[in-house]
């Protein structure tokens, strides 16, 4: 779903930032883009912590298993809560969202 997600923020991106505008746009249009511009500044930083934290997850994971041959239950939870990430996303995101907004 990382993958799906970055390929479309990556899109989003090329849509509204590398691609020549028509010349002959009403005034709505030009603050469309120019908003899409603005919201596409805002969600970058976020995407880019999204996917580092989700990768940092998945390789503490892969090297685990790979390096860990006989672990208990409780040891293999004790570092799946360690290395997931997923109760501190709320906080990271507000901060980020926050930063960025207040930024303005």
């Amino acid at each position: 779903t990382n993958v799906f997600s970055m390929a479309i923020f990556l899109l989003d991106i090329y849509l509204n930032f590398y691609r020549k505008r028509p010349k002959d746009m009403s005034l709505g249009v030009s603050y469309q883009l120019d908003e899409n511009r603005r919201v596409i500044l805002i969600l970058m930083p976020i995407e880019i912590v999204d996917s580092i934290l989700t990768l940092i997850t998945t390789l503490s994971q892969l090297l685990y298993s790979k390096f860990v041959t006989e672990a208990s239950p409780l040891s293999r939870q004790i570092f799946l809560e360690s290395t997931t990430f997923t109760v501190a996303y709320p906080l990271i995101l507000a901060i980020i969202i926050e930063w960025k907004v207040g930024r303005r």
